[in-house]
């Protein structure tokens, strides 16, 4: 018994199953929302917890519709022990940010998903143009030309704060990187390389 619950605290999600039911118990539902693994994760844990005399499930109808899960005196050994170490404050505050993070990526994936959006959105965070400019030029000195030698479609767009300059240019991603300071890096192997490093190369033959 004693390895079947080490290895089942290993497992995704399982530390959360037992803290969220508690000594209140708790039906699926609210196991769901407030532990931060997918829905088919959850369930397994259920299985799992079940299986090992941890957690059982009761109806809470008279027609067998609905059902809680509430902890076994095992189970409720494990939760006092996980509040004991502080586990139940520390899962409150791990599933927040994992919320957050999600709430803040699927809010910056809307944004980049629209290329005239995702620039606006970053040129009204840096309030001036020429600010941006400034930063631009500035990153990755060793890598970049001078501004002066950047193609006259990028200085366009980051002069009339819009994508539309762009359209036509060669290496268009790359320079979409460059302006939303996102990577890949030009100096990682998968990164586009730019029309400028292609005619210096070929000007050093």
């Amino acid at each position: 018994m004693d390895n079947q619950i080490e290895d089942f605290f290993k497992r995704d999600g399982a530390i959360g199953l037992i803290l969220v039911i508690g000594p209140e118990n708790a039906r699926f539902k609210k196991i769901v929302s407030q532990v931060a693994v997918s829905h088919d994760t959850v369930s397994n844990r259920v299985d799992e917890a079940r299986n090992i005399g941890l957690i059982e499930t009761e109806a809470v109808s008279d027609l067998g519709t609905s059902f809680t899960n509430k902890l076994t005196p095992s189970g409720e050994i494990c939760y006092w022990g996980m509040v004991e170490l502080g586990l139940d404050d520390a899962h409150t505050e791990y599933v927040n940010i994992v919320n957050k993070y999600r709430n803040l990526s699927e809010e910056y994936t809307q944004q980049v998903g629209n290329e005239t959006e995702w620039l606006d959105w970053v040129l009204e965070s840096d309030v001036r143009v020429d600010s941006l400019m400034t930063k631009f030029e500035t990153r990755g000195e060793d890598m970049l030309p001078p501004f002066s030698a950047y193609p006259e479609p990028v200085k366009e767009a980051l002069r009339q704060q819009s994508v539309k300059p762009l359209e036509n240019i060669d290496d268009k991603d790359f320079w979409l990187w460059r302006i939303m300071q996102y990577p890949p890096e030009p100096d990682q192997e998968d990164s586009p390389t730019p029309p400028y490093d292609k005619d210096r190369d070929s000007d050093s033959r």
